[in-house]
């Protein structure tokens, strides 16, 4: 039998929200250790899934790590595109830009620092 499309848009969600939870997890476990020290069980477990489940989405911690870096990279790059291809007073711009990604690193430290040192 077919999936229809909600049953799709579902599967999709949920493994979005999982994603989200097992950044969320590496974030959390990462304030109390290093990274080297990290184990998937540990992120896992902060999660409240299996590790079974874990690998389902990930290789591994390091491919979890890029991937939720990739996400705030994006955030911020996206946030620097009225300055990068807008019109106006380019130094408002600029400004503006500037405080959206000060404040989005500001949000992200967790996950910045981590990945500064790996």
């Amino acid at each position: 039998m077919t999936q229809g499309p909600e049953a799709g848009a579902r599967k999709v969600q949920r493994r979005d929200e999982v994603k989200a939870r097992l950044g969320e997890a590496l974030i959390t476990v990462a304030l109390d250790r290093p990274y080297s020290a990290i184990t998937v069980e540990h992120i896992a477990s902060a999660a409240g899934i299996s590790r079974s489940t874990f690998y389902f989405y990930y290789r591994d911690k390091g491919e979890l790590l890029v991937d939720a870096a990739r996400e705030v990279v994006e955030r911020m790059f996206s946030q620097s595109d009225e300055y990068l291809h807008g019109s106006g007073d380019p130094r408002i711009a600029l400004r503006e830009a500037l405080a959206r990604n000060v404040a989005t690193f500001a949000e992200h430290t967790a996950l910045l620092r981590v990945t500064m040192e790996v």
